[in-house]
């Protein structure tokens, strides 16, 4: 590999597939049994493996095999199931010296790149106030410039409706929160007691220029385990920018992300701070 290729950027993940990365089918292969393995709440045998992911059994049995060499895998003689091993969390170690932040950002920087927009990562705290984390702009994009440590109101902006879908208040104390909040261009409560609604379904909210005149937001909310909002994730473009249809397809990528994030960070079971 050149120094030119080391230098360029990492693939995304829509990239590699749509098959513009040519990709080892042996890795691809690994990577199914493991996730397959890593949901299971026993060990699995070969039969098992092969029939959830498709692949042959022969084909399964070296990956195992060669898997349980590694001391990423346990192999369970007495029931023939292969379980993850330690050198699974050898492997993780690294990551979790990493915050979540860090761990986010390289698929803000993909969004962003993506749709040609900032991208936000946001802290919900106490359900009553968030914290931006961090930001990340396309290299094309027009900046729009917000400051890390910067707080607003929960339920501010695109993020704040999907905050809000989450969190089940009375509609008396909703009202009182919506009320409370200062927006350049207020919607109608009514307005945007509907957004929030079709947050739950969509899974993500969008913002046209209500918290900010001129500025069209998107934004998605990760929940923890216990369904409590915890982050959110945000995208500002300028007003025109985008139109409707792109600022859904920036929804729905936002969407994925969010379910991302909470398969790995809140839900896997492994700390990160």
């Amino acid at each position: 590999m050149t120094e030119r290729e080391l230098s360029k950027p990492s693939m995304s993940r829509s990239a590699i597939r749509s098959g513009a990365v040519r990709l080892v089918p042996a890795v691809v292969q690994a990577t199914k049994v493991l996730r397959l393995i890593s949901k299971a709440h026993r060990g699995l045998s070969v039969t098992v493996v092969s029939r959830e992911t498709g692949i042959s059994q022969s084909t399964c049995f070296n990956l195992l095999r060669t898997l349980a060499h590694e001391g990423i895998l346990n192999f369970d003689i007495d029931s023939k199931t292969y379980a993850l091993g330690l050198g699974i969390l050898e492997i993780a170690g690294g990551a979790q010296n990493r915050t979540r932040p860090e761990m986010i950002r390289p698929d803000l920087l993909r969004v962003a790149s993506s749709h040609n927009a900032l991208v936000t990562l946001w802290e919900i705290i106490d359900n009553e106030r968030m914290v931006l984390l961090d930001r990340v702009a396309a290299p094309r994009a027009v900046r729009i410039e917000v400051r890390v440590g910067q707080r607003l109101p929960a339920l501010s902006g695109a993020v704040g409706r999907c905050v809000a879908a989450h969190l089940g208040l009375p509609a008396k104390q909703l009202r009182r929160q919506f009320d409370a909040m200062t927006w350049e261009n207020a919607p109608s409560f009514e307005s945007f007691v509907t957004d929030m609604q079709q947050s739950i379904k969509d899974g993500f909210a969008i913002d046209c220029g209500n918290w900010l005149k001129g500025i069209n937001a998107v934004g998605a909310v990760v929940l923890d385990s216990h369904g409590t909002p915890r982050m959110g994730i945000g995208a500002l473009t300028i007003f025109g920018q985008l139109d409707a249809n792109a600022l859904r397809r920036l929804g729905k990528d936002m969407h994925t992300l969010r379910n991302l994030v909470e398969r790995t960070l809140f839900s896997s079971g492994v700390f990160f701070p």
